[in-house]
């Protein structure tokens, strides 16, 4: 699993926590199917950009709380 995905995946977790949502709630909110979800959020499968544009719409966040942390992470890779 990318940096970035692990990035996105945390981010993603801690928001639909703070909503008490369900994975599977969110992904059918966002309209994913829950297998997909989680396939996406354990690494198997690479989110898409509408994806992650929706369900942050779904969460009532701004696209840039899902993906905080990114250029953090590629400075660790590059330093490592």
């Amino acid at each position: 699993m990318s940096n970035h995905t692990r990035c996105v995946r945390s981010n993603l977790a801690a928001e639909i926590s703070r909503r008490d949502l369900t994975q599977a709630r969110a992904a059918a909110l966002a309209g994913l199917t829950p297998d997909g979800l989680s396939k996406r959020m354990s690494g198997q499968v690479e989110f898409r950009l509408g994806e992650l544009l929706e369900l942050a719409r779904v969460l009532g966040v701004p696209f840039a709380t899902l993906v905080a942390g990114i250029d953090a992470a590629d400075e660790q890779l590059a330093e490592a």
